[in-house]
């Protein structure tokens, strides 16, 4: 039974995902205040509510929901200046709320200081996320107008961008090092179009797979390129389809050939929850594990890959974090990182779970570069298709990455 306990522990932080839906305070006069507070505003009572919420936050200055809400009331009554500061105070204490992070950014905007607000969607745009999308367009809509006579595409009212993300990583499992890199190319009918089309590109390349007469293979080997289109409808959701032309780095009995299509299409989600833990740990602590400092990244993903065989691979993590520090030098977390994936080959590399602790330090704040150090604790759950399973059911590693991303 023990190799699905942890899936079954997992499965259930989407209870707690559920619980990370309403704010909360932990000092119980400040939830009570926050209650009165919401039940005035529901009413009407706009002066009695902003009371309220004001003296949540005297009672506890931890609590960042009441001063978002007093945030919110100011600038509806055209204090500007007030919600401005009321932002940033939050944004003091959580660097990575990226939600309030826009709304600072529309604040600006409403008090004319587009400069201040173009430096906040740009830090957004920088770091994958939620509301990098939503960023995007914002920065896209502050663009002056083109001038005339200016190129083709830009006369046409079409906007493109690029995009790039690479993830090195080191495991001392297999004694074995991967190289990760993707690249594309986005053409849109408008900025506010959900719908792109990219040419890109995708390596993938480890050190110690080698094929021949008695191959050994740890890691997929390609050079790929080609065509695709995504559709970004909101939410943190994406449905992206591609159609490539695969290079075998290196030939095995399963790859072949040279070359061959590589054909993909995915649906992801990404979604962040500042203050809070959400996943495993999150529902331990029944929902209560709440700080400035907590932050949940949640993610998962659903496709179809003919490359292995016609596989469709799910897949679902969280990553439950503590930034410890956040200063001049960078910032530096302590996380939780847990995974489930399955597929419909049993192939028994696609089907397992994996937790564990880690350390993050990310050097800039406005670049989307990390350096990540993770204790793995895996198990397999013992579905085995072509390929049986020659590791036992369960493993530890040790794993060393950079990541960095950007959108341009």
């Amino acid at each position: 039974m023990k190799k699905y306990a942890y899936s079954a522990l997992f499965a259930g932080c989407l209870l707690a995902v559920i619980s990370c839906a309403a704010d909360a305070a932990v000092d119980p006069a400040s939830a009570k205040a926050m209650q009165d507070g919401y039940s005035a505003a529901s009413s009407g009572e706009a002066g009695k509510a902003y009371g309220y919420f004001l003296k949540a936050y005297e009672l506890d200055k931890a609590n960042t929901a009441a001063l978002k809400e007093l945030a919110y009331a100011d600038e509806r009554s055209g204090n500007l200046a007030q919600a401005i500061a009321r932002f940033r105070e939050i944004i003091a204490v959580n660097a990575g709320d990226a939600r309030t992070r826009l709304d600072l950014a529309y604040a600006l905007q409403k008090n004319g200081d587009m400069s201040a607000a173009r430096l906040e969607l740009e830090a957004i745009a920088k770091d994958p996320g939620e509301y990098q999308a939503q960023a995007v367009k914002d920065l896209a809509a502050m663009q002056p107008p083109a001038k005339v006579g200016g190129t083709r595409l830009a006369r046409t009212g079409i906007t493109h961008y690029a995009e790039f993300f690479a993830s090195p990583y080191h495991m001392t499992r297999f004694r074995d090092s991967i190289a990760s890199a993707d690249f594309r190319f986005h053409v849109k009918a408008s900025k506010a179009s959900p719908l792109s089309f990219f040419a890109g590109a995708r390596y993938v390349q480890d050190s110690r797979s080698k094929g021949g007469i008695a191959p050994e293979v740890y890691n997929d080997n390609i050079l790929s390129y080609g065509f695709g289109s995504r559709l970004e409808p909101g939410g943190g959701l994406s449905l992206t389809a591609e159609a490539f032309l695969a290079n075998n780095l290196i030939k095995t009995s399963a790859h072949p050939a040279t070359s061959e299509g590589d054909f993909r299409a995915t649906l992801a989600g990404y979604w962040e929850f500042p203050g809070r833990l959400c996943g495993p740990a999150g529902l331990l602590a029944a929902g209560k594990a709440r700080h400035d400092r907590f932050y949940t990244s949640l993610g998962g993903s659903l496709g179809y890959y003919s490359r292995y065989r016609d596989n469709v691979i799910g897949q679902v993590q969280a990553m439950e974090g503590w930034r410890l520090a956040d200063g001049e030098y960078g910032r530096v977390s302590l996380y939780l990182r847990s995974m489930v994936m399955g597929d419909t080959k049993a192939d028994f590399f696609n089907n397992l779970a994996e937790t564990g602790p880690g350390v993050e330090y990310k050097p800039f704040a406005k670049q989307n570069l990390t350096l990540r150090l993770d204790y793995v604790l895996g198990w397999y759950y013992g579905r085995e298709g072509l390929d049986k399973n020659p590791y036992g059911s369960d493993y530890h590693d040790t794993r060393l990455s950079l990541n960095y991303g950007v959108r341009f």
